[in-house]
């Protein structure tokens, strides 16, 4: 189904890297493999931190970013690479939606705030134009 929803939203062969940045390895492992399955690359990383030691290096056209992680934040993680002008576009992902933590990722410059768990068509459809904000 995955496959199906890729084509009909249009996503080439070409096969963009999305960064998944979540703490939560079960998460992390089904959502990577949805992406996968959606013909996306994709990094995987347990923290922000993590990502920041050789996330950027992977050369990822979009980062889906968890809000909450141990140590460093989603949100403090877009705040750090937005100070060192790594300009990405991100996708936050939240099972906790807080008005007050929208509005600061969207302000900050976030693609979308998605709220777990999310339809593979909507995620499709933000990755989407995600990527048209990359290029």
């Amino acid at each position: 189904m995955a496959d199906a929803i890729a084509k009909e939203m249009g996503v080439t062969s070409r096969r963009p890297c999305v960064a998944v940045v979540d703490d939560d390895a079960s998460f992390r492992d089904a959502l990577s493999g949805l992406l996968r399955a959606m013909d996306f690359d994709v990094c995987a990383f347990a923290s922000a931190a993590a990502y920041l030691e050789g996330g950027r290096a992977c050369g990822a056209a979009c980062l889906m970013l968890d809000v909450n992680m141990p140590g460093m934040s989603g949100l403090e993680l877009q705040d750090r690479l937005k100070d060192d002008g790594f300009a990405v576009p991100i996708i936050f992902i939240t099972s906790q939606t807080d008005a007050s933590v929208r509005d600061r990722a969207l302000s900050g410059g976030a693609v979308a705030v998605m709220e777990k768990p999310f339809d593979q068509r909507v995620l499709m459809a933000i990755i989407a134009r995600a990527l048209d904000m990359a290029h």
